[in-house]
């Protein structure tokens, strides 16, 4: 028996299921067909089980393992951007909002001299590889191994949220595999990075509560 499967739009935590029940299935000898529309789906599965069909020079054409990894590193970020792969360090955040926040954080203690130089001129990198889910892929494919050490990672906790527990099993795998470099892997202490902002207008200020859902209204402020 034959099961086909076309995955859209699924939240990390249901790609994760979905790659648990399709990897069961393969245990009890059935064959799984699977179309998925992103590669962190494709992160979660066996590099030998995926198949990329591409369109080059006109002609459809299935992709070796080396292609299918150079296709993921692509579509995951690493390829788009040489700067991560020659970088003296590079830091792993979810998202460009991450990478604006850590950038004026440290913009602001330069100016303030409480540290010595800004990142850019440290040679350190800032790149936004996606959520947990997308950390998984890395794993998988070890895309990991293509970045100069030290490389360092900083997600959001989620703490307060359903994914709280997924997010550390995440990091648990990550740090399992590179036992070295736990010190460098991170998740935020509050619910995510924004829960550490500090809005001041006046003599008001107003500083969010650890695990607050802050995306809901901080721009109210």
């Amino acid at each position: 028996m034959v099961y086909a499967f076309e995955a859209n739009d699924l939240s990390e935590e249901d790609e994760a299921l979905l790659a648990q029940a399709l990897l069961k299935l393969v245990a009890k000898n059935k064959q799984v067909i699977l179309i998925p529309r992103t590669p962190h789906l494709m992160g979660l599965l066996p590099l030998e089980g995926i198949k990329i069909i591409k369109k080059v020079a006109g002609q459809q054409q299935l992709l070796s393992d080396s292609q299918i990894l150079a296709e993921v590193s692509s579509s995951l970020g690493l390829e788009a951007d040489q700067r991560a792969v020659k970088s003296r360090c590079v830091l792993l955040v979810e998202g460009q909002e991450d990478v604006r926040f850590v950038t004026k954080i440290n913009q602001w203690m330069y100016e303030e001299k409480l540290v010595e130089a800004i990142f850019a001129e440290k040679g350190l990198f800032i790149l936004p590889v996606g959520g947990c889910g997308s950390l998984l892929a890395w794993l998988n494919f070890d895309l990991f191994s293509k970045l100069n050490e030290p490389w360092f990672i900083l997600i959001d906790s989620d703490k307060g949220t359903d994914e709280a527990k997924q997010s550390q099993r995440h990091l648990h795998r990550i740090r399992a595999k590179y036992p070295w470099m736990q010190a460098h892997i991170h998740a935020t202490f509050k619910r995510e990075i924004e829960n550490y902002l500090v809005f001041k207008e006046g003599k008001k200020t107003h500083v969010f509560a650890p695990y607050e859902d802050v995306k809901q209204h901080m721009y109210d402020f």
